[in-house]
């Protein structure tokens, strides 16, 4: 696998796996919580990540600086009510995904992905506003890398290059 984003993703998983036993689910967002009334086909609490915001600049011939943003959905089932009139142990319970959501952000602070993205910063949080029972989080990372994936050959001929560079242009 040489996609910048899949080995980004694997590392993201087995990083928050072994910090965040927690988690109980780790996926890709495919629009897992879009389901309406139905139950979402995930364990909580879950994580969905996925790649927003993505801007590449050339830096030279076919060599690409890429900022983007990863979008982290942190998701719980209903927990217990954390109104005034609720027992304390009730209040700590609801109040739990606060302390899951702060541990999911010391977990990904300043993340590398074994020095192929540079370190992770948060930059916005917001809770979704939705017609179900689940509380949903979403965090934004923002991060950048360099993507030599169609980085010409150093040894090209002038003619190679002439050729190259046209079908760049298309």
């Amino acid at each position: 696998m040489t996609s910048g984003f899949a080995l980004t993703y694997l590392a993201l998983q087995a990083h928050l796996q072994t910090n965040m036993p927690e988690l109980v689910w780790i996926d890709q967002d495919l629009g897992q919580l879009e389901t309406g009334y139905q139950r979402p086909a995930v364990s909580f609490p879950a994580v969905l990540i996925d790649f927003d915001s993505v801007q590449y600049k050339n830096l030279s011939q076919w060599v690409q600086w890429v900022d983007f943003n990863i979008s982290i959905r942190l998701a719980f089932a209903p927990f217990d009510s954390a109104n005034n009139h609720a027992p304390t142990a009730s209040k700590e319970h609801a109040l739990e995904y606060y302390e899951i959501e702060e541990r999911l952000y010391k977990a990904l602070a300043g993340f590398t992905a074994n020095d192929t993205i540079q370190p992770l910063v948060r930059v916005a949080a917001a809770t979704e506003r939705r017609e179900d029972t689940y509380r949903v989080r979403h965090i934004i990372f923002t991060t950048a890398s360099e993507d030599a994936t169609a980085q010409l050959p150093i040894n090209m001929t002038a003619a190679q290059l002439q050729v190259a560079s046209e079908i760049n242009n298309l």
